[in-house]
């Protein structure tokens, strides 16, 4: 019986502390009595945990002075009951109200999760008992929601993992970009002067790109490059009666990049 009329009356002292809040400041924002003005609020130090004893009716108030955006975790923990308000910049308006309910058989806790912008805040706590309370970095245990990326020939595949609580995201790698596959020469056809080349057909491509040589090295001065959309194609303007070195490769083009199989083996022919 006495363990419920004590939590009843730290219950009764925190309502009662609620309709009496805008009474306990003056229009300047400073407490009556004088204690704990907000001019005079103790700063708060992010991470810090603050042991304390019962309030006055007054409270006790922290001052918080952010530079930039951020999520903050408030913690409020009491053995009777207390509440916290946030007050932001100084006008005065509560901006939220954080409640906890404990018992001198167990103390309880209350976490709040917060997106401060960036300014200044004002913790104004009341409680009818001992109290700890603390603003911290917020941290999530984060589950996440994944999203694969497949890989293309331009690109190596992904996996995106994005926190669906507080937006965390991060890669990892997926499967390997994809290979253009290598075409085979089929046939060479010699003609005055030119060749027609006959090569195997690769619907990924754009198209095919081809070396004739008549050095088996393939240097800059013998060697002509042609490219080529079909996977049957005449190259013309040639020397007469020289053997070619031919091979082929493919090629594929998105938004101004081009990629490239790898070379055909080598196969030769003889102009007329």
């Amino acid at each position: 019986m006495k363990k419920i009329s004590s939590v009843l009356l730290a219950f009764l002292m925190l309502v009662s502390s609620l309709f009496c809040a805008n009474a306990a400041f003056g229009e300047d924002g400073s407490s009556k009595n004088g204690k704990n003005t907000f001019q005079s609020a103790e700063n708060l130090v992010i991470g810090t945990i603050y042991n304390r004893p019962a309030t006055e009716i007054t409270g006790t108030v922290f001052k918080l002075d952010l530079n930039q955006a951020a999520k903050y975790t408030l913690s409020i923990s009491s053995n009777s009951a207390a509440k916290v308000e946030i007050y932001q910049n100084d006008d005065k308006n509560i901006i939220d109200t954080v409640f906890v309910l404990g018992d001198k058989a167990q103390k309880k806790v209350t976490d709040k999760n917060f997106d401060f912008l960036k300014g200044t805040y004002y913790f104004r706590i009341l409680s009818a008992g001992d109290y700890t309370f603390s603003v911290s970095n917020y941290v999530c245990n984060h589950y996440f929601d994944v999203v694969t990326t497949s890989p293309t020939y331009f690109s190596a595949g992904y996996h995106t993992y994005t926190c669906y609580l507080c937006g965390y995201s991060y890669k990892t790698k997926g499967d390997k970009k994809k290979i253009l596959k290598t075409p085979k020469i089929y046939s060479l056809k010699a003609g005055r002067k030119k060749i027609t080349v006959n090569n195997s057909d690769n619907k990924a491509a754009s198209g095919y790109q081809i070396k004739l040589s008549t050095s088996k090295k393939f240097t800059k001065k013998t060697t002509k490059t042609v490219k080529v959309k079909s996977s049957k194609s005449t190259v013309k303007k040639l020397k007469s009666k020289k053997k070619y070195y031919v091979k082929v490769r493919a090629y594929k083009t998105k938004n101004g990049k081009t990629v490239y199989s790898a070379w055909s083996k080598i196969k030769t022919v003889k102009t007329k």
